[in-house]
């Protein structure tokens, strides 16, 4: 009577082997192979048939695995392709950027001297020439500049930019002409030291300057250069004097 329990316990609800066919994706337990419930089944649920969830193979598993990883391979292989792509264009742009400086150097003989900015004559230096500036004549009255940039080649090709160049507002300067330029002409003026030890200086052609201190010079400084040019200064200054005699408002030199 005891064993005949057993097998009545140990019976499937449904005797019918046909009633073990998978539903829903789920198989039938069969427990005549003594075969543990698996977690998270309805085995234990009364009047239910003793069914577990089917298991995904192993090879399923690492199919899917393998292709996350090529979708993550792929997409680091994309990014380092866009890496090398902007890192050969930005190498292509120094490149084109070489071969005009190269160019520039070939038709002007090289650069001497660039800059983005100029001193204005203020303090001590106003109206006092001096060593120092190779005994340029220097302007009576303080001056203030808001940007500046140039550039002189050794073939004397000089290149200056000023904005803002006007008188400063602050006395001596008369009250009427604070910050503007009374100056109708700026001219550029190249100034260094020969291999004698004498101070060489250059020129350019005057040319218009706006009563708001606004300039372009471009122009070929004559006389040309010197070899050696030793130490070159360059000023902007009235454009109604000559050589070391123009009274600078601005020089190469920090603001």
């Amino acid at each position: 009577m005891a064993e005949r329990a057993v097998d009545a316990r140990c019976r499937p609800v449904h005797p019918d082997p046909a009633a073990r066919r998978p539903v829903g994706g789920l198989r039938a337990l069969d427990f005549s192979e003594r075969q543990p419930p698996a977690i998270g089944s309805v085995a234990n649920t009364p009047g239910a048939p003793h069914l577990e969830r089917e298991r995904v193979p192993t090879r399923v598993r690492r199919e899917e695995t393998m292709t996350i990883d090529r979708g993550v391979v792929l997409v680091l292989r994309h990014t380092v392709t866009l890496a090398l792509a902007a890192t050969c264009l930005a190498g292509v742009a120094r490149a084109d950027d070489g071969g005009d400086d190269r160019q520039e150097r070939a038709e002007h003989g090289g650069i001497v001297l660039a800059f983005k900015t100029m001193a204005p004559i203020q303090g001590a230096l106003v109206n006092t020439p001096t060593e120092l500036l190779h005994d340029q004549a220097a302007g009576a009255l303080p001056w203030v500049i808001s940007s500046a940039r140039g550039v002189l080649h050794a073939d004397g090709k000089l290149e200056v930019q000023v904005r803002g160049l006007v008188l400063a507002d602050e006395a001596p300067v008369p009250a009427t002409l604070r910050l503007t330029n009374p100056i109708p002409t700026f001219r550029a003026v190249v100034s260094c030291v020969k291999a004698d030890g004498t101070v060489a200086t250059s020129e350019t052609p005057d040319v218009g300057a706006s009563t708001d201190g606004d300039a372009h010079i471009e122009a070929v400084i004559d006389p040309p250069l010197p070899h050696p040019c030793v130490g070159p200064i360059i000023f902007v200054g009235n454009g109604a004097q000559h050589q070391q005699a123009v009274p600078w408002f601005a020089a190469t030199g920090l603001n």
